[in-house]
């Protein structure tokens, strides 16, 4: 489901989401029976790093939502197209989140 964001928009924020959850995404995509939840949000700054456009992407689970802060339009050229910038850490990232890693506005 996409709230007030265009296809394009919704398309990428999802194809990123899915992508940083390459290993469980199947596992998560069965969890919430495909229902994922695009919403614009206003941009954080994390490092330094801003964007233009927002989105929370959350995908609803029976455990309880799993959500990820999308950005897209960077002051900065080594993100030019969608990237992570907050929420639950799907990359498994050795060490887990950043210290001040922004977290989602919105829970569906």
């Amino acid at each position: 489901m996409c709230n007030g964001t265009s296809n394009k928009d919704c398309d990428g924020a999802i194809g990123l989401f899915s992508n940083n959850l390459a290993m469980n995404w199947q596992q998560i995509l069965d969890a919430s029976g495909g229902r994922l939840i695009v919403a614009p949000r206003s941009c954080p700054t994390f490092n330094g790093l801003t964007a233009r456009q927002c989105w929370d992407v959350t995908a609803v689970l029976p455990s309880g939502p799993f959500c990820m802060v999308v950005a897209n339009d960077a002051n900065d050229p080594r993100y030019p197209d969608y990237f992570e910038i907050g929420g639950q850490d799907g990359t498994d990232r050795l060490g887990g989140s950043p210290t001040g890693w922004p977290m989602c506005l919105r829970s569906p």
